[in-house]
């Protein structure tokens, strides 16, 4: 009987791919035990691929060593992916390979490859750049929404779609595409290792006391992520919510910025900025220490598409969510069950909901423990990459 092959694409490189979906390592194992021949087609990195993909499958690295911490190195390491290709696709051709399975979404990458490779490939659809790119630059909108069209023609010809949410399915089918071609698989988390416990411990190690209320948030300091929004809606409630502190866990481009705000609001006291920690185990810590974890995003189109590593990890920690109304986050965050919600440009709500959450004990508690029931189901690394792998085995046959 004919072996089953299988290519997997990722600019990042296996290391960088499973920090941005930590199924991966999973999938291919699962594969591999079924008896599929997996081939890793990527850039160089700086960091050793994860153990399980090195055991369960044959590493390609292409000739350009990409750093995701450079916007110059990812820049030109795309540029270079998107001129391999063609020469990738065809390799994967001449190599007999039953599917390929590119776990991004590159403008008219999916077209290229289908020329190049033929039409058994499978995408995930998460991100819509085209649609983003004629937000920010409105004299070229009509050319990028052309192009954005041409993807859609061409999604409607795979096989196979995975989507990070279940309304990107929605979203596609009113687009013409089949929605029994499109699986939904949520990013799992670790809800062994992000997990409640007495949020009191690691209190003193970031500078908050018992009597403090806390909200935490975790990621890169990037305009999107609208803290600078937030700040200011602190600031109007400090002699309101004279113990509120607002936990940011992590760095980036926004960071000084974001500090120059707080001088100027008088908020140095009550935001505390961490920086990137050390470890994982850090970052626990740090969003245990919590009573609430925010989620939030500025509202952009592109927004509604994902949930983050942020809302999976507080989930999983017990904490109530607060969180910016976008169509993916509400599969999740459900109303006076797992959370609350307001909509990203409405700050009024923002403050309204931060101080019921402040004021009632008992329900920051109940949501908690649902939303930690809740991440335990959704994000379950055994379920979602078993389901991953049953779809991509069956792509092969």
């Amino acid at each position: 009987m004919k072996k089953r092959k299988i290519a997997f694409w990722h600019r990042y490189g296996p290391s960088g791919h499973t920090s941005t979906c930590h199924s991966i390592p999973h999938i291919i194992r699962k594969l591999h035990e079924r008896g599929v021949e997996v081939h890793y087609f990527g850039l160089r990195e700086n960091s050793a691929a994860p153990e399980m993909i090195k055991a369960h499958c044959t590493i390609h690295a292409l000739p350009f060593r990409l750093n995701r911490g450079s916007a110059a190195s990812k820049l030109f390491g795309t540029l270079f992916w998107y001129a391999a290709l063609p020469a990738l696709a065809l390799r994967c051709r001449l190599m007999k390979m039953d599917a390929v399975f590119w776990d991004e979404t590159l403008p008219w990458g999916a077209l290229i490859a289908r020329v190049f490779y033929g039409r058994n490939i499978c995408i995930t659809v998460a991100d819509f750049f085209l649609t983003i790119y004629s937000e920010q630059h409105s004299e070229l909108k009509r050319f990028f929404d052309w192009l954005q069209q041409v993807d859609y023609r061409t999604w409607r010809t795979l096989p196979l779609i995975f989507t990070k949410v279940n309304y990107t399915r929605t979203f596609l089918a009113e687009r013409g595409v089949d929605p029994d071609r499109v699986c939904c698989a949520y990013n799992p988390c670790d809800t062994e290792l992000y997990s409640p416990r007495d949020r009191n411990a690691a209190r003193s190690k970031f500078g908050l006391a018992a009597n403090d209320f806390v909200v935490v948030h975790h990621g890169v300091l990037h305009p999107n992520k609208g803290n600078d929004r937030i700040i200011r809606a602190m600031a109007d409630l400090k002699n309101k919510l004279p113990n509120l502190k607002y936990l940011l866990v992590g760095s980036g481009p926004e960071m000084n910025r974001l500090k120059l705000m707080c001088s100027e609001l008088g908020m140095t006291d009550r935001v505390i900025f961490t920086g990137w920690l050390p470890t994982e185990q850090d970052v626990v810590e740090a969003i245990r220490t919590a009573d609430v974890g925010l989620v939030m995003r500025i509202g952009q189109f592109s927004d509604n598409f994902h949930v983050t590593d942020t809302l999976s990890h507080e989930m999983a920690c017990g904490l109530p969510i607060l969180a910016a109304r976008l169509k993916g986050v509400e599969e999740l965050v459900k109303e006076n069950k797992t959370g609350l919600l307001f909509d990203p440009n409405d700050m009024f709500t923002l403050k309204a909901q931060l101080t019921t959450l402040h004021h009632q004990k008992d329900l920051r508690i109940k949501m908690g423990m649902q939303a930690r029931a809740k991440s335990v189901e959704a994000f379950d690394i055994e379920t979602i990459s078993s389901r991953m792998a049953e779809a991509l085995f069956h792509l092969t046959n």
